[in-house]
């Protein structure tokens, strides 16, 4: 965060340091994803592995601590105001052993051109948040001090979607307008909220909305609801009015960091025909989709003005991607059966359609795979779907199918491939910020930036996976702890306690953990 422009001596301390934000990773600010779009846009993006990248409002440095491990040779540095948090990042860095990441206590209105030159620059969660100098600071910096090949990251609150909870906010301010403490606040402010809930008409347009809203808040950590609705400043922006303070600050748009909702997949045919009289038009298209989806937050992609891109992807540019499924498959395509893929959210889609049905299968079952590699191992086997076709052509329909399912929410592109090296080869070997996470009770960061919370026994696992130790030797570890009774192991309501049998389950245990690991991108493949 930022200083408050009218901040004086008397004023109470930060409220950053009073309730830090939970260690999180944002996968919407990794600098792969980033520079894909960038890429397929036609940019020529610095490539991750020799990136800059400089992220404001950094808070704990757990997002970018968790980018800086996967690309060693690039350079990485965080500032925040609040000075608590930089102090969290610190010592997470040096017992993590981290060596390429800075964080810096700053306010960032004080912050010049001098400062340096990024290829990324990040700020997640602070432009709505900060007072209007502070705003022009961010641009001017994510315009100043942004390299000609450069991508700047902005998220923000936008409406209409958040005038509802806008309205909410109020009512919060208002209930505890007498209140210092911020828990306090937090805590009243729910008890609001559930008044509302329960008073209001159940089955109103409003009642429904408060139901929704009060779901939300109370599986949500206590310092969003601080911050989002609590502090000082909150402002919302229509999209087309934060292009025109982007444009003003000499950066123009790029694309979403969310690049499905650029798209109409989810917009009738009809409306799609009306949106038709825009073409060209991508800001006023974008407007009106949040118009129709009611759209409450933005992240924004932002380059400089005289940047040349173009919207009207080439497929072949998909070539030099690395591809990763966003689905599960569920059942192949077999005879008149379609395929059957399981999406994030648990939402089932069928494909009939034989060489759609491969390569998404395909990318399922390798989770993450370089394009070009995919493509050779489709070859083959798509000729004899396709016989018509010559390869150039074949190629060029892989390509094509990939850009759907990366407009659709099915895959996603990233500029590099994620893998780091394991230390001994066949020794396991975790993510070193998920080590540190699981060993501090924290949820887990992988490749992707994602998170994942574990218990006790799979957090001992993930800091086992350290590259020292063998699958036996690792299991041997697990095994003391469960006999020392650190750990347990149950069948049902039974705790086991016969040697033997725990020995089985942690052997099963292991190789069924091993699995999850993998597919949730925490370890070296």
């Amino acid at each position: 965060m930022v200083q408050n422009e009218n901040a004086t001596s008397e004023e109470p301390p930060n409220a950053y340091d009073i309730v830090n934000y939970p260690l999180l990773s944002i996968s919407q600010t990794h600098i792969g994803r980033l520079s894909a779009l960038g890429w397929l846009f036609g940019m020529d993006p610095v490539h991750p592995s020799r990136a800059r990248v400089l992220e404001l409002g950094c808070s704990s440095g757990t997002n970018l601590l968790a980018m800086a491990q996967l690309f060693p040779e690039g350079k990485f540095l965080g500032v925040d105001y609040s000075k608590s948090q930089i102090e969290v990042a610190l010592e997470a860095t040096e017992a993590i052993g981290i060596r390429n990441v800075q964080f810096l206590h700053a306010d960032i209105c004080e912050l010049g051109r001098d400062f340096g030159e990024f290829d990324y620059i990040i700020s997640h969660g602070v432009y709505s948040w900060i007072p209007d100098s502070a705003k022009a600071a961010l641009l001017r910096i994510s315009k100043e001090n942004l390299s000609s090949r450069g991508i700047a990251y902005v998220s923000y609150n936008c409406l209409p979607g958040w005038k509802m909870r806008g309205a909410l906010r109020d009512m919060m301010l208002l209930h505890t307008g007498n209140l210092k403490d911020p828990m306090e606040k937090v805590g009243q402010s729910k008890a609001l909220l559930q008044f509302l809930a329960s008073a209001c008409n159940q089955d109103s347009a409003y009642g429904k909305f408060l139901a929704g809203e009060l779901e939300l808040l109370l599986n949500t950590d206590d310092s969003y609801i601080a911050h989002e609705f609590l502090e000082n400043e909150n402002d919302a922006f229509y999209f087309a009015d934060f292009h025109r303070q982007a444009l003003g600050a000499g950066l123009n748009y790029l694309g979403d960091a969310e690049p499905a909702s650029m798209m109409m997949a989810d917009i009738s045919e009809e409306a799609q025909k009306t949106f038709a009289q825009l073409k060209g038009n991508q800001v006023a298209i974008e407007q009106y989709l949040d118009f129709l989806r009611n759209r409450t937050f933005r992240c924004s992609l932002l380059c400089h003005a005289g940047v040349e891109f173009n919207r009207n992807i080439q497929p072949s540019r998909v070539r030099s991607l690395t591809a990763v499924s966003m689905i599960d498959l569920r059942q192949a395509l077999e005879g008149s059966q379609p395929a059957v893929f399981a999406m994030q959210g648990g939402a089932e889609i069928s494909v009939t359609d034989p060489a759609t049905a491969m390569v998404l299968e395909a990318l399922a079952l390798n989770g993450s795979i370089p394009v070009d590699v995919l493509t050779e191992s489709l070859l083959e086997p798509l000729k004899a779907t396709c016989p018509e076709k010559e390869d150039e052509a074949i190629c060029e329909l892989i390509y094509t199918i990939l850009l759907r399912a990366y407009f659709t929410k099915t895959a996603d592109f990233y500029l590099s491939e994620l893998s780091l090296t394991e230390p001994t080869p066949g020794n396991p070997y975790s993510l070193p910020l998920a080590r540190w996470q699981a060993a501090n009770n924290q949820k887990v960061s992988n490749f992707y930036l994602g998170m994942t919370a574990t218990d006790a026994i799979m957090a001992t696992l993930i800091q086992l996976c350290d590259g020292t130790r063998s699958p036996e030797e690792i299991c041997i570890q697990i095994l003391e702890a469960v006999r020392k009774k650190q750990l347990n192991f149950n069948e049902g309501e039974e705790v086991i306690s016969d040697p033997e049998r725990q020995k089985k389950l942690v052997e099963r245990f292991y190789f069924t953990s091993m699995e999850k690991l993998k597919k949730s991108r925490l370890l070296a493949p």
